[in-house]
C-alpha cells in the first residue's frame, strides 16, 4: 500500500544465481503491470546488489498496488553449488534472490 499521491523511491536488494557460464541475468520490475526498470543483476561477495527505481506521482494509485519480479534467465538452484539457497530444494528453479524491498518517499 502507498498512502499518498506523490513521489517515491523504490530501493531493492538482489542478488542473482551464480554459477558457471550462467548468461546475464536480467530482472524487469514492474509496478501494477507497468514497467518501472530492467536491472542486469551482479555478484558482488561483500555486498547483497542494490538497485533503485524513481516511482513518479502518476505512476501508481494511492492505496494497494501491485509489484511484480520478472527474471529473463531461470535454472535450477542446484546448478549454484550445494550452498546457494539452502533452504530450496535443489531442483527448485530461480532467478534471483530477493533481500528486500523499501519504498520511501521521495523527497
Amino acid at each position: 500500500p502507498l498512502p499518498e499521491t506523490r513521489a517515491y523511491e523504490l530501493v531493492l536488494r538482489m542478488d542473482p544465481l551464480q554459477y558457471r557460464n550462467a548468461p546475464p541475468q536480467r530482472v524487469h520490475v514492474m509496478l501494477n503491470q507497468a514497467i518501472v526498470g530492467v536491472f542486469e543483476l551482479s555478484w558482488n561477495a561483500e555486498r547483497v546488489g542494490e538497485y533503485q527505481v524513481f516511482l513518479p506521482a502518476g505512476a501508481f494509485r494511492p492505496g494497494i498496488n501491485e509489484l511484480t519480479f520478472r527474471s529473463e534467465s531461470m535454472a535450477p538452484v542446484g546448478r549454484a553449488g550445494r550452498r546457494a539457497f539452502g533452504e530450496l530444494p535443489r531442483d527448485q528453479v530461480v532467478g534471483f534472490r530477493l533481500w528486500y524491498v523499501l519504498i520511501k518517499p521521495n523527497v
